[in-house]
């Protein structure tokens, strides 16, 4: 743990993955989808992924209402590092393949306000694909050495260490580099 307190306080940026590392979505997710499926007259417990289009877009529109209505659980550990790096001016990115509707929605929530924001909807290849880290990285313009990524999926991990960037994995505190 004292290997990772250092590397934080040496880092100058840092990225933050949203759903599953800087919050907990899962729920709204699950809700949004039982809404949607009682409004199509669809039973929820028969549902196979991927789901039909109608489906997705009702699912969609649901959540995002559900996003201005309902309390986004923290994952404070996290959220804690978060407000941490953004009180000493250090450079935060949140890097996420959600819509870009649903993280202004999510990050008009947080009590403070990150530099950056990017959404996986505007890219051909979202995570596991470093495109959307290696587009963060031009924007703020800090070495690679310098960025520290928090994240808490395999695609996300991936992502990030293709892009040559130190990655902590939320889910158990492990540095990969």
């Amino acid at each position: 743990m004292k290997h990772l307190q250092k590397i934080i306080k040496e880092a100058e940026a840092f990225f933050f993955d949203l759903d599953g590392t800087l919050i907990f979505t899962a729920d709204l997710h699950e809700k949004a989808y039982r809404l949607a499926c009682l409004e199509l007259k669809i039973s929820y417990e028969n549902l196979i992924f991927p789901v039909s289009s109608e489906l997705y877009e009702k699912k969609k529109k649901v959540y995002v209402k559900m996003l201005s209505t309902e309390r986004i659980k923290l994952n404070e550990a996290v959220y804690e590092i978060y407000l941490d790096v953004l009180s000493k001016n250090k450079k935060v990115v949140i890097v996420t393949n959600t819509l870009q509707q649903n993280a202004d929605k999510i990050v008009e929530k947080l009590r403070s306000k990150p530099d950056l924001v990017i959404s996986g909807e505007y890219f051909n290849r979202i995570k596991p694909f470093p495109d959307m880290y290696e587009y963060a990285i031009k924007k703020i313009n800090v070495a690679r050495n310098k960025i520290l990524v928090f994240e808490d999926s395999e695609q996300g991990i991936k992502s990030a260490l293709l892009a040559k960037l130190r990655v902590v994995d939320v889910r158990d505190g492990t540095l990969h580099e």
